[in-house]
């Protein structure tokens, strides 16, 4: 049987994406480069790789997680 995934997980390119919210240190996207606001928007962090992005990031995301190789 294959793996159970998380119902808040979102899969993109292999990569296994959760939704977060505010945490220390600040956090950058990895996609724009902007700083993510926790306080004020939720965003992404991949469990495999730890790839961090807005939520309006995620659908952008042209970078393979590396787990997947």
């Amino acid at each position: 049987d294959p793996p159970e995934i998380s119902p808040d997980v979102t899969i993109v390119l292999g990569h296994k994406f959760e939704l977060r919210s505010l945490e220390r240190p600040q956090q950058y996207c990895e996609k724009c480069c902007g700083i993510i606001w926790g306080v004020m928007k939720n965003w992404y962090r991949c469990v495999e790789c730890g790839f961090k992005c807005h939520s309006k990031c995620l659908n952008l995301i042209t970078r393979i997680c590396a787990s997947t190789k």
